[in-house]
């Protein structure tokens, strides 16, 4: 099987609406041939997987055939064309901009005063959904306009001065807030939570930005920027009322703008994630009703088809962190079968974060639930991941609980070798905390020399002993959040099931 070509993966992403579209314009637009884009389209449409080679021997008296280069770059071309007339009033960014090119048109026609009327529904657009990059650029054009037709007049000059000067304020501001959500972003993917002191000073620095001190952030995407990154700074703090509380107060923001909502469905879906996160971790009543509201945009017209997807993963992944918070097993296996299943579907669209933190939770809810060889698979999965994709926190606590999982099912040989290909790779990312060290440390140096039961007995006393030594309550509540490493060593010190004393825990 070759590469998928972006031929491939572009007809692959279409609806069937769109598929129709572009198969009706194709036959009235294309010269000479039209059959043969069409047969060209169909043909790829209806392969599972892209194979090049099989195509061009499926089809051996196709015209396509003839001049494959060349047909795939005019069918992708067309195609493209297609789109952004079937598109034009669906997407108000796809509007603007062929608005602007309709400009041009009337402008060297000599049409001046539609021009001027066309400016100014546009410039009424811009403004709503906030694409100042647009106003900048149409008020550019009635400047020219207007001193063409000998309409310019100090009021004039004035206003668009004033306008052009708001507009570049808001855009630096706005520029200088996706920086840091950017680089908030591309770090917090791959180091996970900040622990180490470099780490925290980074996200000092960020937080402490000039443009987050700012009294003029009165635009919609400045709010909405400014509680986003209040909210993700909040949580780094482990902070968590604060936490809750911007992540509110950005979802009730875009509940006022519900047409921003459907220019920009992505990050009202990731707002609405985080006020879910909130109040799951602080127990809040309000958990299951915010949760129903992330399902309910599924048959929601705010969200598009493209982002159900993104919608999936998100209920997926908090109804199996609440599974195994509230150790809620009874319907665990259906849940991880529609995990498997949502991968199975569409992992090629998914975000390698959003693949890893589905099967980081599966691989922790198969163990709370007993399934240790489930769980083994998943957190294989995990570790044969691309490691650029995989968030150093994560990787650190999947190879621990790999090692838990295995001594479970008393595979003891593997432990040892598990831990000696491991534990320097984990030390390098720096992402260990001391319990994981003390624990690790203690399977390797410890666990080779018992050979009866009084000496595991032993071997874990002695491991709960230097655990409360040596770590601090903050940092045993931190790994507690990932997994509950300390309950399972104190479930083999006491010899009690270690479920047992898990729901022992959360009912006290």
């Amino acid at each position: 099987m070759n590469k998928p070509t972006e031929l491939y993966s572009l007809i692959k992403s279409l609806t069937q609406a769109e598929k129709r579209y572009i198969k009706i314009q194709a036959s009235l637009q294309v010269k000479g041939d039209k059959k043969n884009y069409i047969a060209l389209f169909d043909a790829i449409d209806n392969a599972k997987d892209y194979d090049e080679s099989r195509l061009l021997k499926d089809y051996p008296n196709a015209s396509f055939s003839k001049h494959f280069r060349f047909a795939k770059h005019y069918l992708y071309n067309l195609i493209l064309r297609n789109l952004r007339n079937y598109n034009y009033n669906n997407n108000i960014e796809i509007e603007l901009y062929n608005t602007l090119i309709d400009l041009r048109i009337l402008f060297n026609k000599g049409l001046y005063n539609k021009c001027i009327k066309t400016t100014q529904k546009a410039f009424a657009t811009a403004l709503k959904y906030e694409y100042y990059e647009v106003c900048n650029i149409l008020c550019r054009w009635e400047r020219r306009i207007i001193g063409i037709t000998n309409k310019r007049n100090e009021e004039s000059s004035k206003r668009i001065h004033l306008l052009t000067g708001e507009f570049a304020t808001r855009l630096k501001n706005l520029s200088r807030l996706r920086f840091i959500e950017d680089e908030t972003a591309w770090k917090s993917n791959k180091i996970g939570e900040p622990r180490t002191d470099q780490e925290l000073a980074w996200v000092s620095e960020l937080a402490d930005d000039e443009v987050l001190e700012s009294t003029e952030l009165d635009s919609f995407y400045e709010k909405e920027f400014y509680f986003f990154l209040k909210s993700k700074f909040a949580f780094f703090r482990k902070d968590i009322k604060d936490y809750y509380h911007w992540s509110l107060k950005s979802c009730e923001l875009w509940d006022e703008y519900p047409h921003m909502i459907q220019q920009n469905n992505t990050k009202y879906i990731v707002c609405l994630s985080k006020l879910i996160s909130a109040t799951m971790i602080l127990k809040d009543s309000k958990y299951e009703e915010y949760l129903l509201k992330m399902e309910g945009l599924l048959s929601s017209k705010l969200i598009s088809k493209h982002n159900h997807i993104y919608v999936e993963n998100y209920v997926l992944r908090f109804k199996l962190i609440d599974s195994a918070e509230r150790l809620h097993f009874e319907e665990s296996d259906q849940l991880i079968d529609a995990v498997k299943a949502h991968l199975t579907k569409h992992l090629p669209r998914i975000k390698a974060i959003d693949v890893l933190a589905l099967r980081i939770n599966v691989a922790k809810l198969s163990f709370y639930k007993g399934d240790y060889k489930n769980s083994i698979d998943w957190l294989n999965a995990i570790i044969n991941q691309h490691i650029s994709d995989i968030r150093n926190d994560i990787l650190s606590f999947s190879e621990v609980l790999l090692i838990v999982n295995h001594y479970e099912l008393e595979n003891y040989q593997l432990i040892n070798g598990i831990i000696k290909s491991k534990i320097d790779r984990l030390k390098k990312l720096e992402k260990l905390h001391k319990f994981e060290r003390v624990l690790l440390n203690s399977f390797r140096k410890e666990l080779p020399k018992v050979f009866t039961k009084k000496e595991l007995l032993k071997m874990f006393q002695d491991l709960n002993e230097r655990i409360l030594q040596e770590c601090s309550a903050q940092e045993i509540y931190e790994i507690n959040q990932f997994f509950e490493l300390n309950t399972w060593v104190k479930s083999k010190v006491e010899q009690r099931p270690f479920i047992t004393m898990l729901k022992e825990k959360k009912k006290g």
